[in-house]
């Protein structure tokens, strides 16, 4: 790791469960994303991460030694941190949550550049808390909540010298509320796992042919992405006639309720529940290979990579209104978006493309070409760029 250069310091809003040997346990994704830092940016790079107290459930949860990494590993709140922390670092990019609001006045005693990454609209935070809150009280009280922490948000990204935005809502909501707003859209998807152009072409020849139409579904089987509106979803398929094969991948506190609704609808011939499959060696290869339809039944904003992932398998998506889907539905007519929590208009939309397979081809090509120079290199790349140049503003204004 190179001692030049300004330290880069991520307070993520993602934690890490440190064991007793020393060794911590994070997401694949997040330390890929990491490992590009220490690529692109012209200094060390270090990650102070808040501890959790238990392992989260997140699908690509991996255990290791801090100390074979290539960036420098921290892991304390952010409550924690002292201006003599701050000040070490040439440039600070946190996630914007409740726990790092403060960082915005401590940056600015400090004279560190400070950049919020930022994910979820006040929308979509009302909307989680919708599908996660059975009880009217409880919503109340959240909303309650999440609308206080919106106007502290607000006056933190204020303070602070940059901000980056991931999928339309929070671009749209913020861009005039922060200083150089940055819109990307986040992908795992690397350049070289990007549906080949022949390939695409050659399923879609088979498309043509077959009279089966295959769906999938991967994410966590949670209340916020749906994936219990799915049997439904694939009780109208079933009723209409259609042939189609349904897979959904993942785990999740539902599988008890899906495995239940899927034997109550007799759904058993139709769907499948494939567990979690490692997203280089069998989620992609699945997506591209398999599938011909994604099926994304979020109701609320989140700006899932699962998206952009998808698009880059080649893949059209049939999905909810969400402010983060009908965002991207700006740039290209790679896939349709029905009324949130409406699955019999969802599983329409899903006929409508099995009896024009042209338009779903149409669909499919689109995708891959939105797609294209999103995936996960020159994303990074232009997110670092942007790092570096309030970086180098903020030492202008220093010696100015």
């Amino acid at each position: 790791m190179t001692t030049r250069g300004p330290l880069l310091v991520h307070v993520p809003t993602l934690g890490a469960l440190q064991l007793p040997s020393g060794r911590i346990v994070v997401t694949r994704k997040f330390v890929s994303g990491m490992e590009s830092y220490t690529r692109h940016w012209p200094g060390p790079v270090e990650i102070w991460v808040p501890p959790l107290e238990s392992l989260s459930d997140n699908l690509d949860n991996i255990e290791l030694d801090p100390r074979e990494l290539p960036f420098g590993v921290r892991v304390v709140a952010a409550s924690a941190l002292t201006q003599a922390d701050l000040s070490q670092a040439g440039l600070i990019f946190a996630g914007l949550e409740w726990r790092t609001l403060a960082l915005a006045a401590a940056c600015q005693r400090s004279r560190t550049p400070l950049v919020y990454g930022c994910e979820y609209t006040l929308k979509t935070r009302l909307q989680i808390a919708k599908a996660e809150c059975p009880s009217l009280l409880r919503f109340a009280r959240r909303a309650a909540w999440e609308c206080n922490l919106e106007r502290r948000q607000v006056r933190a990204m204020a303070l602070a010298q940059g901000l980056q935005c991931n999928g339309t809502p929070t671009f749209e909501a913020y861009r005039e509320r922060a200083a150089r707003p940055f819109l990307f859209f986040d992908s795992r998807t690397r350049e070289r796992d990007l549906v080949a152009a022949a390939a695409l072409e050659r399923r879609l020849e088979r498309l043509q042919e077959k009279p089966r139409l295959h769906l999938l579904f991967s994410g966590r089987w949670i209340e916020m992405k749906g994936v219990d509106q799915l049997p439904k979803v694939a009780a109208h398929l079933k009723r209409s006639g259609l042939d189609f094969a349904m897979k959904i991948c993942g785990d999740g506190a539902l599988e008890g309720s899906l495995r239940s609704a899927l034997l109550e609808l007799d759904l058993s011939d139709r769907v499948e529940l494939t567990g979690v499959l490692d997203f280089e060696s069998e989620l992609q290869p699945l997506t591209r290979e398999w599938a011909d339809l994604f099926v994304c039944p979020h109701p609320q904003g989140d700006p899932s990579c699962t998206y952009l992932e998808t698009l880059a398998c080649g893949v059209p998506i049939a999905g909810y209104a969400n402010e983060a889907w009908r965002g991207l539905l700006q740039y290209g007519e790679f896939g349709v978006a029905t009324p949130v929590n409406d699955t019999a208009q969802l599983a329409q939309a899903i006929l409508r493309f099995a009896k024009d397979r042209q338009a779903l081809a149409g669909a499919s090509r689109q995708a891959r070409a939105f797609a294209a120079p999103h995936t996960f290199e020159p994303t990074f790349q232009r997110r670092v760029e942007h790092l570096r140049e309030v970086h180098d503003a903020g030492q202008r204004t220093v010696t100015a």
